[in-house]
């Protein structure tokens, strides 16, 4: 089986394909139909070697890089031992399917990512002037979806993930659990520690945090707006200045801020929780929720500004138009003075009158009218979104009309209609949402901030690391899988249809003709089964009327 013409020719010709990879960009910007139609067409470019395309030693997984993946580290030891097992493994299945006569299943196909230099650097660089302003390449440029919806995106993010992506991903979240650890220690036990301990975590958190933030700083000296409109990035800049600043505190005055500690313990762990994005399983959720988040946004403004407009109305319409004083008495006609509507007791008399004055009453406190100022006007119409009307409980409803028709309003439009309607948006998010798609574009953006800023200039420009063309292999049965079901027109993970090659469609016929094969020998062997029947009919019928004779002449010559 030999590549075409057509194919030999695109890839002499693969060179032209640079233009494409420096307006990458632009597609994707101003020409995105353009861009789709492209990606189809270079979904399924093969291997140019003139040998058979289907190979049957290959024990990876699915899409993975053609040859051994490279290492920023040295370890010819475990890379020497991994061969072997792959080795000794590779030899077993040979020997267990000759002595089954089992044929092998593992069978692969090599194809190329197409867009040459989409994942390299600029050659001629200021070493200096990169540790502060790194340079980039298309990849890191790059923050749409549409590529990660092909093999091709996908076998980019496993080379990258598989060479350097994976290693320095899990030495920053061992430097993170290091700050985290030492920030958590002091703070959860801080009175079984001795102050010379609690004085060594507290130093070691803001060396840790001090490393930390210099990472944001460079991010932001990069691309300041893009920096400044990633909400994800005012997270991370939580989780590391509220420890830090709270370690700063608490060692010059050696008092432990409870609430800062409270919400710096909270930014920690939730940041720690935020690294497992990258496990396929997890990954997919954390990108599934955060997918919804965006697509709901705009409708959480809409309910904000509805919320806002109740809680100023109320505030507006609730608030004391006296002054007073939650520590001393004032009494006022002020029906909504927080002294007039705290419960009060009187005596009755023992002829049951009820005493004018109260004898006792209850002293009021800030939540006694929540409608006093704006902001914690806010609160409390969003507690009553919640479903808790507590905050209206000291006012007679019947006594106050304007009430009424705000509280029905509000129950009804924003409680009962909106927030059913959020839940329904939200259902259809879910359903609509390619989890497997925002994964993989959230493991590209992490990829790309580690090369941005964590590797070195000189590494960035490693030909091993970052080459100019990948070539990966795919099994055999998932391609034909692939195939099956764009011929029967029931691809639907994008608009464009993926372009199929002759020679993709020939080696999707590997299997077919074996099982050809298999349906003839089954037939053989049927008819063969046949013959072998009736012969038996025939044999026995002839020792039938044998023992009939032997019988008769028995009785004869008796």
């Amino acid at each position: 089986m030999k590549i075409n013409q057509e194919q030999t020719n695109f890839l002499i010709n693969i060179k032209l394909l640079e233009i494409i990879t420096f307006s990458f960009i632009d597609l994707s910007q101003k020409f995105p139909d353009l861009l789709k139609e492209f990606l189809s067409r270079i979904a399924f470019i093969v291997f140019n070697e003139s040998k058979d395309l289907v190979d049957d030693k290959f024990l990876s997984s699915h899409l993975q890089n053609y040859r051994n993946y490279s290492q920023p580290f040295n370890q010819d030891f475990f890379n020497n031992l991994s061969s072997v097992c792959k080795e000794i493994k590779f030899q077993s299945l040979n020997l267990l399917n000759k002595i089954f006569k089992r044929s092998n299943k593992n069978l692969s196909v090599i194809l190329i990512f197409p867009l040459p230099k989409f994942n390299t650097y600029p050659i001629i660089y200021n070493s200096w002037k990169e540790l502060i302003l790194p340079g980039s390449s298309t990849f890191t440029k790059y923050g749409y979806s549409e590529l990660y919806k092909w093999w091709n995106g996908e076998v980019l993010l496993n080379f990258k993930w598989n060479t350097y992506g994976k290693y320095y991903f899990y030495m920053i979240w061992g430097f993170f659990s290091n700050f985290m650890g030492c920030f958590l220690i002091v703070s959860t036990l801080s009175n079984e520690l001795s102050e010379t301990a609690q004085n060594q975590l507290l130093i070691a958190t803001i060396f840790f945090g001090a490393i930390h933030l210099t990472f944001e700083i460079r991010q932001f000296i990069y691309s300041p707006l893009a920096y400044l409109i990633d909400p994800w990035n005012y997270f991370d800049l939580g989780a590391i200045l509220f420890p830090t600043f709270t370690s700063i505190v608490w060692l010059k005055y050696s008092m432990m801020p409870i609430w800062a500690v409270s919400i710096s313990t909270l930014l920690l762990e939730l940041k720690f929780l935020l690294f497992f994005r990258t496990i396929d399983v997890i990954g997919a959720y954390f990108a599934m929720i955060i997918g919804v988040a965006k697509s709901a946004f705009s409708f959480l403004i809409i309910l904000s500004f509805i919320v806002f407009a109740f809680a100023h109305s109320l505030h507006i319409l609730l608030r004391p138009t006296t002054e007073f004083s939650l520590n001393n008495f004032s009494y006022s006609n002020d029906s909504n003075n927080p002294w007039n509507l705290v419960t009060t007791y009187n005596s009755i008399s023992k002829n049951g009158e009820l005493s004018k004055n109260p004898i006792l009453t209850e002293s009021p406190t800030a939540t006694t009218n929540m409608f006093t100022m704006l902001i914690t006007s806010i609160l409390a119409v969003y507690m009553m979104l919640m479903g808790d009307s507590t905050y209206l409980s000291n006012w007679v409803l019947t006594e106050n009309i304007a009430l009424v028709v705000l509280v029905v309003c509000f129950s009804f439009f924003t409680t009962i209609y909106l927030m059913n309607l959020f839940i329904g948006l939200l259902s259809n998010s879910i359903a609509e949402t390619n989890k497997k798609e925002l994964f993989l574009l959230q493991k590209a953006k992490i990829l790309a901030e580690i090369e941005l800023f964590y590797l070195l200039p000189y590494q960035r420009r490693k030909n091993n690391w970052f080459p100019e063309l990948i070539f990966y292999r795919v099994h055999l049965d998932e391609l034909q899988d692939m195939i099956k079901t764009i011929k029967n027109n029931k691809w639907k993970v994008t608009d464009e249809q993926p372009y199929l090659i002759d020679t993709i469609l020939k080696i999707n016929g590997v299997d077919e003709i074996s099982d050809e094969k298999i349906d003839k020998s089954n037939e053989q062997i049927e008819q063969i089964n046949k013959k072998i029947d009736e012969n038996n009919e025939k044999i026995n019928e002839k020792i039938d009327k044998l023992m009939e004779l032997i019988t008769k002449n028995q009785e004869h010559n008796v």
